[in-house]
């Protein structure tokens, strides 16, 4: 590991416990193959506690020294014939940038260039692109063109991304697969409570259909069923509060309020008593998954192709359901726990961390 290095710059939703998950199981992935310096200037300590590597093997973290510092970091590392991987942060990218932010890519352009110029191995995984405005699709196909890795998390970024010019290297999974790697199946285990956990920000005008298919679910279920209106994001609470106080008037002491944007292994405990999730979030359904409750996708068509994406690619693209016309009814049939199998998914990020960085040292 003494001849390579791996470096993070963690900027990104620091109350979203999705992001917290694949911004973590990229470091580990990287980790496991070379030494791993992370960048933690900007992160609020409830974020540090769930990304849980301070004390990992192979990880060095930086409390404080923002990119200026990691920019020299790495341009000593050369100088020294280290090989220097520097990894961009994963998730969902969509929109266009005002001219100000397009000025500001420019700047960060010709950065990340002139890092690629001197060696250093730039790389962006486990990602996504939907609804990409003009001035956002020229930075990343620029950009593009510099990476050592552009690996993209499913089918339907990779056509829309070679529709707009912007060049892909490899086709992957969303990180949170990774939560497979060492224990990669779920199998069918009856349980109890329905799980919801919900996003509004994207469309406000959705709150009233998810709220009444939610009361729809409810009102199908046997006498005594727990409801788990669960917020993984912070910005989801209020919503969730919303729907969990209108539920409990309905089922009066079957409903919990769970909130669980901190912490990623409080997310998953969260679900664990759900024999399934109803959610608009990728990384609630995947956490979901994990705990092994039955993810059901409610998607606007629209706005959620990396959902609709993600669950194709890993053999589930028949639970994602059109929220604006399914019924409680159209979901019955996936409502009961699944048997799913994650080597496959888990097995794909391996191999692309096995190409860049070298298989994973023994006794790791």
């Amino acid at each position: 590991m003494s001849g390579q290095r791996a470096y993070f710059n963690i900027k990104t939703q620091f109350d979203n416990v999705g992001d917290a998950l694949i911004i973590r199981e990229l470091i580990r992935l990287a980790s496991d193959r070379a030494m791993t310096e992370v960048y933690l200037e900007r992160a609020p300590e409830s974020f540090r506690r769930t990304l849980d590597i301070a004390g990992r093997p192979n990880v060095e973290v930086h409390d404080k020294g923002g990119f200026g510092a990691l920019i020299l970091n790495m341009l000593g590392a050369r100088l020294r014939g280290i090989r220097c991987y520097y990894f961009l942060i994963p998730g969902g990218l969509n929109g266009d940038k005002s001219v100000k932010q397009f000025a500001s890519g420019l700047v960060s352009l010709a950065v990340i260039a002139l890092l690629a110029l001197v060696g250093v191995r730039i790389c962006q995984t486990g990602f996504s692109i939907e609804r990409i405005g003009p001035r956002h699709a020229r930075l990343l196909r620029w950009r593009s063109k510099v990476l050592y890795c552009v690996g993209i998390r499913d089918r339907i970024s990779q056509a829309y991304a070679e529709d707009l010019g912007i060049r892909t290297t490899h086709l992957v999974t969303d990180l949170a697969l990774n939560l497979f790697a060492e224990n990669p199946t779920v199998a069918p285990d009856p349980r109890g409570a329905i799980g919801f956990s919900f996003r509004t920000d994207k469309d406000p005008a959705i709150r009233d259909r998810l709220t009444g298919l939610a009361e729809e679910v409810c009102a199908r279920t046997a006498p005594g069923t727990r409801f788990r209106c669960i917020a993984q994001v912070g910005r989801d609470l209020p919503y969730m509060s919303e729907l969990a106080e209108r539920l409990e008037k309905r089922h009066p002491g079957q409903v919990d309020l769970v909130d669980a944007h901190e912490d990623i292994s409080a997310a998953i405990a969260a679900y664990e008593p759900c024999q399934a999730l109803l959610s608009n979030r990728l990384h609630g359904l995947l956490l979901g998954l994990r705990a092994g409750a039955s993810p059901v996708a409610l998607v606007v068509e629209e706005l959620d192709h990396k959902i609709r994406g993600v669950f194709e690619s890993i053999g589930l693209g028949d639970h994602v359901c059109d929220l604006a016309s399914s019924s409680a009814t159209d979901l019955d049939p996936l409502m009961t726990p699944l048997r799913f199998d994650g080597t496959a998914p888990a097995g794909r990020l391996k191999a692309l961390f096995d190409e860049l960085l070298g298989p994973k040292a023994q006794g790791e």
